[in-house]
């Protein structure tokens, strides 16, 4: 007998194409679950201006190719012992 496939839940599917705008987008929660961080913390983002979020009556969503835009850009980089 063969074990069922594991299918990953519907926020983490990676973006398509993270250079195109994706339709895919996921709720506060969710892209708070992607990022590791509490929903507050993106709600403050998106309050800021630093996360992209589209708002839908009273519903707020974050496009997954903005989650990885977000990512990018606010990633760190450890300097090299060489430089």
């Amino acid at each position: 007998m063969e074990p069922e496939p594991v299918v990953p839940p519907k926020a983490m599917l990676p973006c398509p194409n993270p250079a195109k705008p994706s339709a895919l987008a996921v709720s506060l929660q969710e892209a708070a679950d992607l990022l590791g961080v509490h929903v507050n913390t993106v709600r403050r983002e998106i309050w800021r201006g630093n996360l992209a979020a589209v708002r839908i009556g009273r519903i707020h969503r974050v496009r997954v190719a903005e989650i990885h835009a977000y990512l990018k850009r606010n990633e760190t980089r450890r300097p090299s012992i060489m430089e």
